[in-house]
């Protein structure tokens, strides 16, 4: 959550640009709502392979939902097939849509009313004040949490870029 907060305000920092926020999902209870959109909608070919593949780490699982003919109204959260440096630090999936032909909004609505009443809600929207100081306060926190473009971006251009923050705070480098 912490790393979705800093990509939503990193470069609004200083700036008042309008409104920014960052969604939170209950990932158990999307994917019990992926799972019934796939029985009831799809072939039973497809259903297999999900089965035999829940973790969508094979090609030919993601092709049979993501590539349908006809496509499929869903949401899903994959990881990719070959992880990199930065995917493993940041700890993000990707929200892949099933109907690309169709609003991104629309696949995940979905997927919320095929699943089951929770207590809590599916999911969450956290609106971030467009106030400069608050979000300037906030980026200085994640940065004290060590969460900057340096380690989020491993390698020199990662490092560089993290640099005009380090200057932003001078209060936070070490003497």
């Amino acid at each position: 959550m912490f790393v979705a907060v800093f990509f939503a305000i990193e470069e609004a920092a200083e700036a008042s640009n309008g409104s920014t926020a960052v969604w939170a999902m209950n990932d158990g209870a999307m994917r019990s709502g992926f799972e019934k959109v796939i029985r009831q909608d799809s072939g039973s070919a497809q259903w297999w392979q999900y089965s035999r593949d829940i973790g969508l780490c094979d090609k030919r699982t993601f092709t049979s939902l993501f590539m349908a003919k006809p496509p499929l109204k869903l949401v899903g959260s994959v990881n990719p097939f070959k992880l990199n440096e930065r995917l493993v630090v940041q700890q993000g999936v990707f929200l892949c849509p099933g109907d690309v032909g169709t609003p991104f909004m629309e696949n995940l609505k979905a997927v919320v009313d095929s699943c089951d009443p929770q207590p809590h809600p599916l999911v969450i929207r956290y609106q971030i004040t467009d106030d400069p100081a608050v979000r300037r306060d906030i980026l200085r926190h994640l940065l004290r949490m060590n969460i900057s473009r340096a380690t989020l971006f491993p390698g020199l251009d990662g490092f560089a870029r993290s640099l005009r923050q380090w200057l932003a705070f001078p209060e936070l480098i070490a003497k």
